[in-house]
């Protein structure tokens, strides 16, 4: 996470344009999420984060995700829940920085803005010269933010967040000499010579003896062998997928809503529109008039601003989309033609329409499945909601789980003598006993204790005790397999101890590896590796610690729980320094001694700047999302 909040907490903007952004909404079918629903999707301290940035946000780390993927193809369900939650995640922790900012009376100067601005490339003329251009800088501006107003405060926040984070990400000076101290441990390199038994193959290869024999090992060890506390119990559990299983929603039903909100359907009329912004009137005046004489948009642009037909162009866009300016004027073009002269705080604008697309609703197959999804999702939690008030109704009256069940038409579950064990060891578990609350609930509750609702956030579970048995002992017929399993450990732990002898007394005579394979050991050999080589293949740090220190043609054996471990040392230490390789580990050391100190900051500003989700809203998305 702490990666991501470094890569992500500075800059999500930077380099893109919202413009962009907020067009690409209609293509994914998200922006109607939220359209009847105006409130905060999370609050940071006193600051309140707008549904339409979280969906600015969620659909930038889309574009990233699909940047990765090629395209826009297979991005299934739970990574776009993962993609959210992390565009939430993101989003609280801009915000906490902006809550510090605030409580810290941090500002930033006009004139800063106005030399930040004046220093990005972006607004720079296309000739190459490196010098700021106001017709480039009025057109992204626009284009992205609507306003320069908007653009500015943007720009104040991004500047904040970087001064804040960066303080803290660069508090990382790590000593010189305890990196290079590190480097020289961790790139240190011998040679090896492995053999090994597997005690778990060892064990698998014990077949199943005389009865008697498992029988008198499980008199003699009969202490070992029972049961912890048992529970039976029965319970009640419904959540809302499984009524949305269960839910009808009609063809008639979805025609009915449709006719309704077709207006949330509606496709704005669209136009591709051209756009020539100019410093002053004279500039403005000059391009209508060789307009008027039959000079192309794209001719004018170049010939009196230098602006090319990428900066030219707008691209489709809605009225509101549009400066209040100018909306109007646009908008009552035909095709193919152009404003007069209009002056805005940006300066002058002629705008040409060079296409214009229609209002028109969306089909109703386009929205079916839109609106077949809600439904069910507001018909489900209206349905559990009622099926709760009923159930304490029926508690009320002192009626049975099982009288319940029949009367709501609920089912009902048993289950017989579970262990707390069985709760993680038990498959084919149905998902509630996955839950914490579930689990302390069965195994707090006593027999007779009251019956109550538990309602999560998409379910509710209740229980009853049926049946509680201490800690009892096994008899024979309920302890075999556990005794069998213990007997073949044992005995395959004879034959590991026999063969670790007779490996012992061969390799001293005779070569490591040909001596494992005679005895049908595992067997490897490792060249000049390092540490971590080692540590990767599964062998204990604190054993490769003593591996490194050991001598040439020193033997070390380790007795694991899974493994039996023969290793020869058969090179002196090797340590070659490469310049390129210490700075790249000094830059990771120092780059996890930043991300400590942001976590440390973060873990603060969360305590000082609460930060409260707005789940409901937040899980409307959630459901909702394709």
């Amino acid at each position: 996470m702490l990666q991501y909040i470094k890569k992500y907490i500075k800059g999500w903007l930077l380099g893109i344009l919202l413009f962009f952004i907020f067009i690409s909404f209609a293509l994914w079918g998200i922006g109607d999420i939220f359209r009847q629903n105006t409130s905060y999707i999370v609050k940071v301290g006193k600051m309140k984060v707008s549904r339409d940035e979280f969906l600015i946000e969620y659909q930038f780390r889309m574009n990233e995700f699909n940047k990765n993927k090629n395209g826009f193809k297979d991005v299934s369900k739970n990574e776009r829940i993962r993609i959210a939650n992390q565009a939430l995640n993101n989003l609280t922790n801009r915000y906490l920085f902006l809550n510090m900012a605030e409580n810290m009376d941090i500002k930033i100067s006009k004139d800063v803005l106005k030399k930040q601005i004046f220093n990005n490339e972006m607004f720079y003329k296309k000739d190459g010269k490196q010098e700021f251009d106001k017709n480039i800088y009025n057109n992204i501006v626009f284009q992205s933010f609507g306003s320069e107003e908007r653009y500015l405060k943007y720009l104040e926040s991004e500047m904040i967040i970087n001064i804040l984070s960066s303080h803290f990400s660069f508090m990382n000076n790590y000593p010189i000499n305890l990196s290079k101290k590190i480097y020289d441990n961790i790139n240190e390199r011998k040679s090896f010579e492995i053999a090994s038994i597997d005690k778990i193959f060892e064990q698998k290869k014990i077949k199943k003896p005389d009865k008697k024999v498992i029988e008198d090992f499980f008199k003699k060890n009969e202490d070992l062998y029972f049961f912890n506390e048992r529970r039976s119990f029965t319970y009640i559990y419904l959540d809302t997928e499984i009524l949305r299983k269960e839910i009808n929603i009609d063809d008639k039903e979805i025609e009915e809503i449709y006719n309704q909100r077709k207006e949330e359907f509606l496709i704005k009329e669209e136009r591709d529109i051209q756009q020539i912004v100019f410093n002053n009137k004279n500039d403005a005046d000059k391009a209508f008039e060789m307009l008027e004489n039959g000079k192309s948009f794209l001719e004018v642009g170049k010939k009196i601003t230098s602006q090319d037909l990428e900066i030219i162009s707008l691209g489709l866009l809605k009225k509101d989309q549009l400066l209040s300016g100018f909306a109007e004027d646009v908008f009552s073009l035909e095709n193919n033609q152009y404003t007069k002269p209009i002056k805005t705080d940006l300066g002058w604008h002629i705008l040409k329409v060079t296409k214009i697309i229609k209002e028109k609703v969306k089909p109703i197959k386009l929205v079916k499945e839109e609106i077949k999804k809600e439904l069910l999702l507001d018909k489900s939690y209206d349905e559990i909601d009622s099926i709760i008030n009923e159930l304490e109704d029926e508690l009320s009256k002192g009626n049975s789980l099982e009288d319940i069940a029949k009367e709501l038409n609920l089912k009902v579950y048993q289950k017989k003598l579970m262990e707390s064990k069985d709760f993680l060891n038990e498959k084919n578990l149905p998902k509630i006993f996955s839950n914490k609350i579930f689990y302390k609930d069965i195994f707090e509750k006593k027999i007779n204790d009251d019956n109550f609702i538990q309602e999560l956030e998409n379910s509710f579970f209740i229980t009853r005790i049926d049946k509680i048995v201490p800690k009892t002992q096994k008899n024979f017929e309920e302890a075999y397999n556990d005794v069998f399993k213990k007997w073949a450990k044992k005995e395959a732990k004879k034959e590991v101890i026999k063969k670790v002898g007779k490996f012992k007394k061969k390799v001293e005579k005779n070569n490591f590896i040909k001596t494992s394979d005679e005895l049908q050991f595992n067997s490897r050999i490792t060249d000049l590796v390092v540490k971590d080589e080692l540590i990767q293949q599964k062998l204990p740090k604190n054993f490769v610690e003593k591996l490194f220190n050991a001598k040439k043609g020193k033997i070390l054996e380790l007795d694991s729980d899974l493994i039996y471990y023969f290793v020869k040392v058969t090179s002196d230490k090797k340590n070659v320094f490469k310049e390129n390789d210490y700075n790249n580990l000094k830059k990771n050391i120092e780059q996890e001694f930043s991300i400590d100190n942001l976590e440390q900051l973060l873990y603060v500003m969360k305590k000082k700047f609460p930060i409260k989700v707005n789940v409901k809203l937040f899980n409307s998305f959630v459901e909702t999302v394709e």
